[in-house]
This record gives C-alpha cells, structure tokens and sequence, in this order.
C-alpha cells in the first residue's frame, strides 16, 4: 500500500537518480537496533540507488540548513531501513496506543537505547560518507532524573561549537525527529508540544503529552 510517508519519501529517490553516474557510490551496509535495549540486531544494506538518494539530500549552504537536512536524513534512513527489518512497525516512544506491556509486542518497537544507537549510527555514516560539512557527530546525549532516564543523538556545530539533539524516539518510523539545542533537550521540565525545532515545525509525534524520561 502507497502511504503518504511512502510519496514524501519517492521525492528523494527522484533526486538520487540523478546522482547514479558517479563512479564513487555504492551501496552501504548497518545494523539496526531493536525490541527495547538493542536486544536484537538487523544488518540492513542499501543498494547503490537507495544510498544514491541519501546523499542526494545533503546539499546545504550552511550550518543551520545542513541541521534541517539531517532530521530529513534521519527520517529517511529510519524509512529505508524499514524496508528491511522489523523498525518499520515503530512507533513514538516504547508503547503503541492501547499496548501496555512489551510483551504484548511484535518485533521491531524501539526504545530511546535502541533509537539513539541507530540514530548515532546513520550520523556516523554520514560523516564517515563525508556528507556532514559543517557540524561533527558527537556520543550520545544521556539525560536522568531520580527514577528515569533518556538517551538520544547529537551533533556540535565545527565553527560555533553549539550543540544540537535528534531525538528519533518522540516520532514513528521514518518520521523527521525532534531536533532541539542540546541545552534545551536537557531541561527536564519541558514539555514535547512546546520543543520548537529549528524550522519552526513541531515535534511529529502522534502524542505529544509531557515530556517524560524512560
């Protein structure tokens, strides 16, 4: 079945066509995290074309639009591993709607363990690819209070050393995440409706209730 996530993505893959001639490109291979605590692991590659289109979208004239382009490119990464294990049946945050225990799961949820590990993985991929021209990829960010606590990527920016959160857990599979300056990802008390992103957009989770750790 054709979704809307999968005709938002078909406009990258037109992009990526063009990049096909370039002797350089080939396909890439990663493994996946899922099932809560990178329990399990699936190796995904992505054939030439697939990665063709990925690199298609890093075209970014500054520090702020490459930003944007990540959260795009982690989406789409999200989507695209999809194709080929489990991930693709993740929903925000550990729980769908009416579930009230993991056991009651099939494989493929994530928890912010297995989508911040994925997260840092695509990011380092994509410095590895030499995609990221302005920003560098950093360890995951880490975040506790008494009874929980919360992991998720990060990026600094190489020239004003400003750091920046992807938090992939707070959207569906192959949604654009949550991207927050790392000093506003790490006050607790802010609510996920109220994390503006940088492009002025919202957080795409399907529910937005307070921000809560793990």
């Amino acid at each position: 079945m054709i979704t809307a996530l999968t005709r938002y993505y078909q406009r990258f893959a037109l992009a990526g066509l063009l990049c096909l001639s370039s002797p350089a490109l080939a396909s890439v291979t990663f493994t996946v995290c899922h099932d809560f605590g990178c329990r399990d692991e699936t190796l995904v590659t992505l054939d030439t074309a697939e990665w063709a289109t990925v690199r298609a979208l890093f075209v970014a004239a500054n520090a702020k639009e490459e930003r944007l382009l990540i959260r795009y490119a982690l989406g789409y990464m999200e989507y695209l591993a999809g194709r080929y294990s489990p991930v693709h049946g993740d929903v925000a945050r550990n729980l769908p709607p009416g579930v009230n225990h993991r056991a009651e799961l099939g494989p493929g949820q994530l928890d912010c363990i297995d989508e911040s590990i994925n997260a840092t993985r695509f990011l380092r991929l994509f410095e590895e690819e030499g995609l990221l021209q302005y920003h560098r990829v950093l360890d995951r960010a880490y975040r506790r209070s008494f009874v929980t606590q919360h992991w998720a990527a990060e990026v600094e920016d190489v020239t004003s050393g400003r750091r920046f959160v992807y938090d992939t857990w707070f959207a569906d599979n192959g949604r654009p995440p949550v991207m927050v300056s790392s000093p506003r990802w790490y006050n607790l008390y802010i609510g996920a409706n109220t994390l503006n992103l940088e492009d002025g957009s919202r957080s795409t989770s399907h529910r937005d209730d307070a921000l809560k750790q793990r």
